[in-house]
C-alpha cells in the first residue's frame, strides 16, 4: 500500500487491516501518513510478469518508513517477513514507532535502517539500542512474541493461478467468496500477549 509514481497523498490512515501474502505490507512515504492496529503476515509474495519492478532485491516487510516527518507505525502485528519486519529509510524526528508485536517463527527476525548502498540490520535488541539514539522512546513497549492466531499457516499455501471461487449468495455478498481466499483465523487466542496490549 502505497501512493503511485508522482503523486502526493498526505495524512493518510491504514488501520484496521489484515495484509497477508503480498510482495510487502505499507509503505509511509508521505507526512501524516499513519499504520496503525493492523496485522501484517508472511508478506513474501514474489509475483513474476511484466508488472514486476525490482529495485536490486525485493523488500519483503511489513512495513517501510521514509525520512519523512509525521509518518506512524504503531499497535501493529508483523509476522514472518523475510527481508526485515521494518525498514526506516532515513532519520526518525517526528514519528510514532512503538507498541508493536513482532515474530519470526524461524527466528530469523530482523530490523533494518537506510538505504541503497548503505544498508544494515539488526536483531531486536539492538535495534532498540540503535533507535534510541535516533528515535527516543521508540519501540520501547514493542515485544518479540508469537501472536497467537487461531488458525493461520506457517507457510501461506492459497494458489493465486486458480480462477475465482464460483459465488454462493446474490450479487452483492461477498463473504464466501471472501472466506474461500483467505480460510485462515487470524482473531488472537486467550494466550496472545496482543490482547488489549496496545496504547489507546
Amino acid at each position: 500500500m502505497m501512493h503511485g509514481a508522482g503523486k502526493v497523498a498526505g495524512r493518510v490512515i491504514i488501520r484496521h487491516n489484515v495484509v497477508y501474502d503480498n510482495t510487502r505490507g505499507v509503505d509511509l512515504v508521505e507526512r501524516g501518513w499513519r499504520a496503525y492496529n493492523n496485522t501484517f503476515v508472511n508478506d513474501n509474495r514474489d509475483f513474476e510478469g511484466p508488472e514486476r519492478l525490482r529495485r536490486g532485491e525485493p523488500m519483503f516487510s511489513a512495513a517501510s518508513l521514509r525520512p519523512t516527518a509525521g509518518t506512524d507505525f504503531f499497535n501493529n502485528i508483523a509476522v514472518d517477513h523475510t527481508h526485515a519486519a521494518y525498514w526506516l529509510s532515513g532519520r526518525g524526528a517526528g514519528h510514532v514507532l512503538d507498541n508493536n508485536l513482532y515474530f519470526d517463527t524461524a527466528g530469523d527476525l530482523v530490523f533494518g535502517h537506510g538505504q541503497d548502498g548503505d544498508r544494515q540490520t539488526y536483531g531486536f535488541d539492538d535495534w532498540q539500542d540503535f533507535l534510541a539514539e535516533e528515535m527516543p522512546g521508540a519501540e520501547q513497549h514493542s515485544l518479540v512474541a508469537d501472536p497467537a492466531f487461531r488458525d493461520v499457516p506457517v507457510h501461506p499455501v492459497l494458489d493465486y493461478r486458480q480462477p475465482d471461487p464460483p459465488d454462493r449468495r446474490p450479487a452483492g455478498h461477498r463473504r464466501d467468496r471472501l472466506v474461500e481466499y483467505f480460510p485462515y483465523d487470524f482473531r488472537l487466542t486467550a494466550r496472545s500477549p496482543s490482547v488489549d496490549a496496545g496504547a489507546t
